[in-house]
């Protein structure tokens, strides 16, 4: 169990965690060769990872011009308490990207209020091992006055493979006021506004309840049916009660690719278990996941692994 490649696999299931607890869904274990408790764990993590996705279109971006919002926050420090990582949550709040937040104290996104109690916990965070500690902290916002939440800080111990990092995790309440003198704006100002409007990406809409639940059927039912040709998105979105252009718009924003990428995903992925782990002839495997051709099954095989199927046998 503490061998050096199983403490980097472990290491990978902390990771995975973190992302989940950021609200990234889209992330994955690599999977390996052992049959241990260790992979049984991957593959369950992975699972769950994957029945999570969904949720990620319930994240919209913060909408700074209500009169309140609230977002959970998740910061990574080390340390030295400079930031490693965060979820998006935070870089809306402070208006600023990840690339820009990294290595950055963070005292430089607290609000005045919290400077001193901050600066007391670090110094007691330093020479304490305590795991868990709790504080309230002011932010510094970008689009409105500052905000509070109480954060709970996770510290790893010196014998984690995780020791050196430190979580951060806050549920933010913004609080707004829009300023009615700002409805007053002179006509090249308005003539401005209109043109950044007309300049703006096309709104994708939100996907209620019923339309993931069709978007998931429809993930089920593309991957219960990887041998059979896919019909078009419009048979195949009237199939399932829907219209074309929400299984186009819809899937991608759900499952990040689109119907026609996903399918080709899954039949790589099940090719690549097959030639991996039975003697099933290499041509009956290409028609069994979908593809016509055990050449363009090898093509598309190589530029999605670096590898020929031959080569993984």
């Amino acid at each position: 169990m503490f061998r050096i490649e199983n403490q980097s696999r472990l290491k990978g299931i902390y990771k995975q965690l973190l992302e989940i607890y950021k609200g990234n869904y889209s992330s994955r274990i690599d999977r390996t060769d052992y049959s241990d408790d260790l992979e049984v764990l991957t593959v369950l993590l992975n699972m769950v990872t994957e029945k999570l996705q969904p949720l990620s279109v319930l994240q919209e971006d913060i909408d700074f011009k209500n009169s309140s919002t609230s977002l959970n926050i998740v910061i990574i420090v080390n340390n030295d308490f400079k930031i490693m990582e965060s979820n998006n949550s935070f870089s809306q709040l402070v208006g600023k990207e990840g690339t820009q937040l990294y290595n950055q104290p963070l005292e430089n996104y607290l609000a005045n209020q919290s400077i001193e109690e901050w600066y007391r916990l670090k110094k007691e965070l330093t020479h304490t091992s305590t795991i868990e500690n709790k504080i309230n902290l002011w932010f510094k916002t970008n689009h409105a006055r500052p905000c509070s939440g109480i954060c709970t800080i996770v510290s790893f111990p010196r014998t984690s493979l995780l020791y050196g990092k430190r979580i951060l995790i806050a549920s933010i309440r913004v609080e707004n006021k829009i300023s009615c003198r700002s409805v007053h704006k002179d006509q090249s100002s308005l003539g401005r506004t209109m043109l950044d409007v007309k300049k703006q990406k096309k709104v994708i809409p939100a996907l209620n309840g019923r339309d993931i639940s069709i978007l998931i059927s429809i993930e089920n039912h593309v991957k219960n049916n990887l041998q059979m040709p896919l019909v078009t998105l419009r048979e195949l979105a009237h199939s399932f009660g829907t219209n074309e252009y929400k299984v186009k718009i819809g899937f991608k924003k759900l499952f990040g690719v689109s119907v026609f990428q996903f399918l080709k995903n899954e039949r790589l992925k099940k090719a690549h278990a097959l030639v991996k782990f039975t003697s099933i002839p290499i041509k009956e495997i290409a028609l069994t996941v979908g593809f016509k051709q055990p050449n363009h099954m090898s093509r598309e095989f190589k530029r999605r692994y670096g590898y020929n199927p031959t080569e993984l046998r």
